[in-house]
């Protein structure tokens, strides 16, 4: 099975220029690159997704354009 690309044009792609940098226990690296590989994400995707997730959770982050 052939995994499907996004549009070039798509809404999510952004010209990414922070950088965010931290240390955690070996096995919580080991995990979330578990659950990275299982949702065919790369680690520092499933990482900005869950960020993004907490942060709307709590409504800290801007409002989008719908």
């Amino acid at each position: 099975m052939q995994r499907q690309r996004r549009p070039e044009n798509s809404a999510r792609r952004t010209n990414r220029t922070a950088t965010i940098g931290f240390r955690v226990e070996p096995y919580v690296k080991e995990a979330a690159e578990r659950a990275a590989a299982k949702d065919r994400r790369s680690l520092s995707s499933l990482l900005e997704k869950i960020l993004i997730e907490f942060l709307s959770s709590r409504r800290l982050l801007p409002q989008q354009d719908a």
